[in-house]
């Protein structure tokens, strides 16, 4: 009797201490020295990164592409086994993260929009667009020099451009690019 008291004791610690490590939320990395499958398994495969704010998570991402650039040999090579690696559940998990941290970021400019007066609200789409692009360059890396007003003119000529192709059915993406697109 002793002994079953003895071994059912230690099979519910052990069962605990288990339980905890399996349940308990994945601790946030560091993302400029921390061992970067750890980073990129934190970043790209847990939940726990999405419940972030915006805020922190998209500078997370600008520090992970920081260091990106700057990775070693070995990093390289850790990188491409980590990313050898994913399918299935990981690779669902990992479109999750990417579309909520996508949705989330945009969220974070159009949630203002309806508390915008009516004569402004142009002006504040063209802040907005000013905004993203600003904060694109500086996930990726590579922040560009150029007044707001410059940046402004870009995306609008861009925008001419995309329409222009859009009408023209030579240059416009096939139907199923669009499907996937808009999936």
């Amino acid at each position: 009797v002793r002994a079953f008291w003895a071994l059912g004791s230690v099979a519910v610690i052990g069962l605990g201490v288990g339980a905890y490590f399996v349940f308990r939320p994945v601790p946030q990395p560091d993302y400029l020295d921390g061992d970067l499958d750890e980073v990129l398994g934190y970043t790209l495969l847990t939940d726990e990164f999405n419940k972030l704010p915006i805020d922190q998570r998209l500078k997370l991402i600008g520090d992970l592409v920081g260091r990106l650039k700057n990775m070693s040999a070995g990093d390289s090579v850790l990188m491409a086994s980590f990313a050898a690696g994913l399918a299935g559940a990981a690779r669902d998990q990992l479109m999750e993260n990417g579309s909520r941290l996508a949705g989330d970021t945009w969220d974070k400019f159009a949630s203002d929009y309806d508390k915008v007066e009516d004569g402004k609200r142009e002006e504040f789409v063209d802040k907005s667009f000013v905004d993203f692009t600003k904060m694109m360059e500086a996930i990726g890396g590579q922040p560009r020099n150029i007044s707001d007003e410059e940046r402004l003119a870009e995306g609008k000529r861009q925008a001419q451009r995309d329409m222009k192709n859009m009408s023209d059915p030579e240059r416009r993406p096939p139907g199923e690019a669009m499907g996937r697109m808009f999936t």
